[in-house]
């Protein structure tokens, strides 16, 4: 491994700065410490430059700075100009995202009003402020590395922590849609994402028109539902998908409905709901006959806890889900018993009181 280090100084107090034979930055002298320098990496830093130890102040180098760092966050490209000051042990990070690959669910301004709203969690940690457009993060403890790659990746770490903890934020709190963020086995993934959006088609039977969508984003599956109508009730969507969700591990009770139209809801949500579970029978199946150490019934309760951790309700031993209607209940571990009519027409409710 070759150290970084400095060229000849010419007249105007700036130097080259060198790994090996590669020229890889410039260095100006700081004039209030002669023989120290501000090192300036290219941009972006050549890959000889971050496999080379971090520089001392014996080697003469006082602070680093690369521009123009290329950054991963949960799938997203972001870049970064990266400054350390050695004398006072600084290190600050300024970051934005890049522009022309920006892909999301959630706007620019959605997601950095989300970062804003849990920097404090990180207080002890990092101090982040919103700078035109970019952020300044100051990181407010001292990095153990041995080379200027690992720095980048310190930051990085570091950088990735806030990053998820905004896009949890910023799902939670989107002002135009329910989005529940999940994380599903692969062999039964794509089993769920349709169960997930035959939702909006249970949304519509019961009178509420919405648009659905599942996309693939930051390593996790997002489902958002937006009304149509924009001054639609997001409280009551998530009331009903709360019900939804638990669904696939109830008990389901079914009596005749007293309403034709709830009855015809209940046959397609019965079937939707047996479709899911050969499903996940099926996956479970293939996987023992390809030898995996999964069975189908691990595989099935990994899916159905998966969606219910996305309910929005904390739940116990017994606990009421929809008072009078469902309920958890102690069935050799936890179970869940659900009057299926009597629930559809508690959701129909939801959205109009008045009908």
């Amino acid at each position: 491994m070759t150290d970084l280090r400095l060229g000849a100084v010419d007249a105007n107090g700036d130097a080259f700065v060198f790994v090996g034979l590669e020229r890889v930055g410039t260095a100006v002298e700081y004039e209030t410490a002669p023989g120290q320098f501000s090192v300036h990496l290219d941009e972006p830093p050549p890959s000889s430059a971050l496999t080379a130890p971090l520089p001392t102040i014996e080697s003469g180098v006082r602070s680093v700075r690369m521009d123009k760092v290329r950054l991963l966050l949960l799938g997203r490209p972001w870049y970064a100009r990266v400054f350390v000051d050695f004398v006072i042990d600084q290190h600050l990070l300024f970051c934005w995202p890049a522009w022309g690959e920006w892909r999301s669910i959630f706007t620019f301004l959605q997601l950095r009003d989300a970062i804003e709203a849990v920097a404090g969690r990180f207080a002890a940690r990092l101090d982040v402020q919103w700078e035109q457009d970019e952020f300044k993060i100051e990181f407010m403890e001292a990095p153990s590395c041995s080379s200027l790659g690992d720095y980048i990746r310190w930051c990085e770490d570091r950088l990735r922590a806030v990053y998820e903890e905004a896009f949890l934020y910023a799902a939670a709190n989107h002002p135009n849609a329910v989005i529940q963020i999940f994380h599903f086995p692969d062999a039964v993934a794509v089993a769920c994402e349709q169960y997930l959006l035959h939702f909006v088609d249970f949304l519509r039977d019961i009178g509420v028109e919405a648009a659905g969508d599942v996309r693939h984003e930051a390593g996790r599956i997002l489902f958002s539902v937006s009304p149509n109508d924009r001054g639609g009730s997001l409280a009551a969507i998530r009331e009903a998908l709360s019900a939804y969700l638990c669904l696939p591990g109830a008990t389901i009770e079914r009596t005749t409905a007293s309403d034709v139209r709830n009855e015809l809801v209940m046959d397609k949500l019965t079937m939707n709901l047996h479709h899911l579970k050969a499903q996940l029978a099926a996956a479970g199946m293939f996987a023992r006959l390809q030898e995996s150490t999964i069975a189908a019934q691990e595989l099935t309760i990994a899916a159905q806890q998966e969606l219910l951790n996305n309910s929005h309700h904390k739940l116990t031993d017994r606990a009421t889900l929809i008072p009078g209607l469902v309920e958890v209940v102690a069935i050799e571990g936890k179970g869940f018993r659900v009057d299926l009519p009597e629930l559809i027409r508690r959701l129909r409710s939801l959205f109009n009181p008045k009908g």
